[in-house]
């Protein structure tokens, strides 16, 4: 079922499947959509209603471009998840990037005059680290294992008309243990919120607050190139961790079953 609700920001089609005790489920990027998620979570529909959205983009904001930046991103999340929990506590599931939006969404200092919504559990998956030195770390790794073709193919990419998805399908061998898993269809991509985002956050640290969050799970992949090293400050305060053997960057393409057994463990 999908609805379509104003925001502040323009308004926002949310895909809802099942039903139950809500779950926001806040995708990857900066610029992918929530689309590449829904397969691997809908066995949860079955006693949970999942209701997943896109985030703001540099193209589909009606904000005027030169206020377009993360700010707006996390905002837009914040604004969401109180409107979804003013009857029932609301969980959340986020991946990569996604597990950034929340956490800087519940601590940015900028956004501490609105309400915290009303959450019960947070299960990050596969999230991008919280300071910008990290993530160097962690994005270094991922080039390390690019092939110098593969890298002189993406430069040219980027830096000429090509689309995000022509983009991804570069990049998204090296996002996963095994090839045979990524799903055929085109993964939506916007190149240019992926470039402006990651422009303004060459500086960044979203460490500082971590006392004020729910209670907290977290999923990481065997071979991913975010490492547990990168996300310390989170596994510290964890209620619960859990690795995905054979996997990289998508577990619940990788190892289906695994990463259903999860999931279900976490929300039932």
């Amino acid at each position: 079922m999908k609805n379509i609700i104003e925001t502040p920001f323009g308004k926002t089609v949310l895909n809802v499947f099942g039903d139950g005790p809500p779950i926001l489920v806040v995708h990857g990027g900066p610029g992918f959509f929530h689309n590449y998620l829904v397969d691997g979570l809908l066995p949860l529909a079955e006693k949970r209603s999942l209701i997943f959205y896109d985030q703001p983009t540099f193209e589909n904001t009606p904000l005027p471009k030169k206020e377009f930046s993360p700010q707006t991103i996390f905002a837009h999340f914040r604004w969401l998840a109180n409107e979804l929990s003013q009857t029932d506590p609301l969980g959340i599931i986020a991946h990569s990037w996604g597990g950034l939006v929340v956490i800087a969404g519940l601590t940015e200092p900028s956004l501490q005059t609105k309400p915290l919504p009303n959450l019960s559990r947070v299960l990050l998956l596969n999230t991008m680290p919280l300071t910008s030195k990290e993530l160097i770390q962690s994005r270094k790794n991922l080039m390390d294992r690019l092939s110098w073709l593969s890298k002189i193919k993406l430069v040219l990419l980027i830096c000429t008309f090509a689309s995000g998805q022509k983009i991804m399908k570069q990049l998204l061998p090296y996002y996963v243990y095994d090839q045979s898993c990524i799903p055929k269809d085109e993964f939506k991509f916007s190149k240019k919120t992926y470039l402006k985002i990651l422009q303004q956050l060459k500086s960044y640290d979203f460490e500082k607050d971590l006392g004020a969050l729910p209670e907290l799970d977290l999923l990481l992949s065997e071979k991913d190139f975010i490492t547990s090293s990168h996300l310390q400050s989170l596994i510290e305060i964890a209620e619960n961790q859990f690795t995905i053997k054979k996997s990289v960057h998508f577990p619940m393409w990788e190892n289906p079953k695994d990463f259903d057994d999860f999931i279900k463990s976490v929300f039932t």
